[in-house]
Parts: C-alpha cells; structure tokens; sequence
C-alpha cells in the first residue's frame, strides 16, 4: 500500500474523532457552528509563529512567496474552508453524526471527479474507477436511513451535500496550487486566508452578535475551563489531520484520497455507537439491527474498494 494511502486514512481517522467532538460541541448548547468555525479560523493564525522557529530549526527550509496570483488563490482557498466549516457545523448540528458525516463524504468525492476532471484534467484508471464508485455506494449505504424499503428524510442533508461540493472545492483548489507551489508555503497561506475567513465573518452582523454575545448559553466556552480544554484539543487534532492530508494530496491522488474518507464512516460509526449506549444524553444514534445490517454491508463496499487500491 502507497505510503501517501496510509497517512490519508490514519488523517481520516483523526477527522472521525474530531466530528464526534465537534457533535458534542455545537449540538450540546456548548457553542454555535458560526462561532466555532470563526474560533476554529482565529486558530489557524497561530501556524504563522511557526515559520521563524522553522527557518531557524532548519535552515535548508526556505519558504518562497509565490506570484501574486497564486497568494490570492491560495488565500481564497484558506477563507472557502472557513465558509464550508460553518455549513459542516450546522449540518452535524441538525442530525446525526454518523449519518451526516457520510453525506459530506459521498459528495466530496462525486464533486472532487468531476471537478478534477474538468479542471485538472485527472482521470482515474479501471481499477481506481470501481473502487471509487465503491466508496461512494459504501458511503450513501451508510448514510441512508431506509424505512419498510424506502429512502426517509434525514435532517441536516441539504446542509451535508453542500458542505461535501464546498469541501471538494477546497481540495482540488490546494491540488492545483500544490502542483505549482511548495507544500509549506500553500499550507502557510491556506492558515493566513482561514484567519481571513473567520474575520470576514465579523462582516455580517448576526454572526457578530452570535460571535461576541457572550451572555449566551451555548458561547461560554472561554468562561467553562472543561469546555475551553476540549476545544483546544479538538483544534490539535485537527490540525494535524488537516496537515496529513494536505501533504497526502500533494503527493498523491486527490480523487483516490477523497474517496478514502469512507474509512473515516467506519471510525466515526464505532465511536458514535459506543459513545451513544455510555453517554446516551450527549450522543444519540440508532443502533437496531436493521441499521447494524445496513451499515454492515456498507463496510464490505468499502473495504472492497480500499482492497482494489491497496
């Protein structure tokens, strides 16, 4: 197996554990989705320290500032991931996170083909083809509630195949600057246009009631220590995801590597399972055994597929 195949699974299972958190945080009176992605884009302002202790660490490191196209690109890129965090947030906030989570993934890859296709001019081989559309039948399997054989409505799914097109975007965007500029200098500027997004947030002013009113019960997350400690460690592992992967789309398949994220319905199912029997009034997801079943064969779909690609 292609060693950028195992950093992009090992980043997906550290998303899985990050969507189970951001569940927690933004459906438990703990803080709106708006908030949290303005946080979670403040955040990434802190990457920007690291380039001194970087070019002092390592010298041979040079950072190069690209043509002012590409800066522009590259930081539009940054603020559209703050953009696609806050419909993520509010999708996983109106249903359930083993089922939201797929919906995105579904989209993501779907979105991510034909984008690459039209934009990069990628094409998958035969055997990358069947394994793809495996992942993808795995995901909508996995995300579907079926009822007496039919397809029912799941809250949040409108909000989940937009954050799926908008997080495809973000990553074939990084591809085609990846393919024109050094892995840390996009990544760089991507965390400079995240701080920018969550600015430009403050520009619409029910999100700057939302983000500053502090008197509201789900933004006490600076006053409540226990809550300010998840939030940070939720951010860690983020960004260390967020790292996997983008170094994993530099040097590999960014179509492939999308379609990976089924892996990540795997972890979030086990965890969102186990969390929902000990903490049923923090987590809650079905767990019959015709849903057991169903997302059963889900897993056989995609482990086919990881088999097809390994």
């Amino acid at each position: 197996m292609q060693i950028w195949i195992i950093i992009a699974i090992f980043a997906h299972f550290l998303n899985a554990i990050t969507a189970i958190i951001d569940k927690h945080i933004v459906s438990n009176k703990v803080m709106k989705p708006v908030v949290y992605a303005f946080y979670s884009g403040v955040f990434q302002i802190l990457y920007l320290l690291a380039i001194p202790v970087i070019a002092i660490a390592w010298p041979e490191i040079s950072f190069r500032f690209p043509s002012w196209e590409l800066f522009a690109l590259a930081t539009f890129t940054g603020a559209l991931f703050i953009l696609t965090l806050t419909v993520f947030f509010k999708a996983i906030r109106l249903g359930e996170v083993s089922r939201v989570t797929p919906v995105v993934g579904v989209s993501v890859p779907i979105a991510t083909y034909f984008l690459s296709l039209f934009l990069l001019g990628e094409v998958l081989g035969m055997r990358q083809l069947v394994a793809f559309s495996l992942f993808v039948i795995g995901g909508f399997l996995m995300s579907a509630r079926i009822s007496r054989g039919k397809i029912t409505h799941m809250k949040g799914v409108a909000l989940a195949v937009t954050a799926g097109f908008l997080f495809a975007s973000y990553y074939v965007l990084t591809d085609f600057l990846f393919d024109r500029v050094g892995f840390l200098d996009v990544f760089m500027i991507l965390q400079f246009g995240g701080f920018l997004g969550a600015v430009i947030l403050l520009l619409f002013p029910r999100h700057r009631r939302e983000i500053f009113n502090m008197k509201d019960e789900e933004n006490d997350i600076i006053e409540n220590k226990a809550s300010a400690a998840l939030f940070i460690y939720d951010k860690v592992i983020a960004a260390v995801a967020a790292a996997l992967l983008l170094y994993a789309i530099s040097i590999g398949n960014v179509v492939i590597i999308n379609s990976l994220e089924s892996t990540k319905y795997v972890f979030t199912l086990l965890m969102a399972v186990i969390l929902s029997r000990r903490l049923p009034a923090l987590f809650h997801e079905q767990t019959g055994n015709g849903v057991i079943v169903q997302k059963g064969i889900a897993l056989v779909f995609i482990a086919v597929g990881l088999f097809l690609i390994a």
